[in-house]
């Protein structure tokens, strides 16, 4: 059985300011800073990636018939004030895109972010970066839970973007649309499809 080399990667500190983040190389591995911590996003299982995948499609094949933004997947540098995200999805608006769009990542809040939820990134992803987000401006946040095979969905928009609370949070085999995606019916079945 041949030996796989380990990785030798230098110690890093737990804490650090953005400009310490910008000079690390680039992944894998990839890290986020919230708050000015250091975090390891390790790889995501194949399901995760199947369900980042369903989501980034589905928003490619809008785009073609409505030209009026961009959507990205992972990994990609999203930085917003002095912490960096590396959702698993985002969409941008054309004329925010021509704002926020720099050579290393986007620098400011996307229309939406969706993140997929592990085991590792739970609770981050329902509390720290929920929160972070929409005090950046995000419009729309996702959360897709495999476990479940639901989806919660934040619009921050012109509503209480301090609320734990979804705005909906759809289940089963049911069948959403958002404000960002006119005449877009999003169906739970294909965002979890296997």
């Amino acid at each position: 059985m041949q030996h796989m080399p380990q990785l030798d990667l230098p110690r890093l500190p737990h804490r650090m300011t953005l400009g310490q983040f910008r000079e690390l190389p680039e992944g894998p591995p990839h890290f986020e800073l919230i708050d000015g911590e250091l975090i390891m996003a390790p790889a995501p299982n194949l399901y995760h990636q199947e369900i980042t995948g369903n989501i980034y499609l589905l928003l490619r094949n809008w785009e073609k018939s409505h030209p009026s933004g961009k959507a990205f997947i992972a990994p990609l540098d999203v930085f917003l004030g002095e912490d960096c995200f590396e959702p698993d999805v985002v969409f941008v608006s054309a004329e925010k895109l021509r704002l926020i769009a720099q050579t290393d990542g986007l620098h400011g809040a996307p229309d939406l972010v969706v993140e997929v939820l592990s085991e590792s990134t739970y609770r981050r992803d329902m509390t720290r970066k929920r929160r972070k987000y929409a005090a950046a401006g995000v419009r729309e946040y996702w959360i897709a839970d495999p476990e479940e095979k639901s989806l919660r969905q934040y619009l921050f928009a012109g509503s209480d973007s301090t609320s734990e609370e979804p705005t909906s949070h759809h289940r089963n085999n049911a069948v959403f649309e958002s404000p960002l995606f006119p005449g877009l019916r999003i169906e739970l079945a294909e965002i979890f499809r296997r």
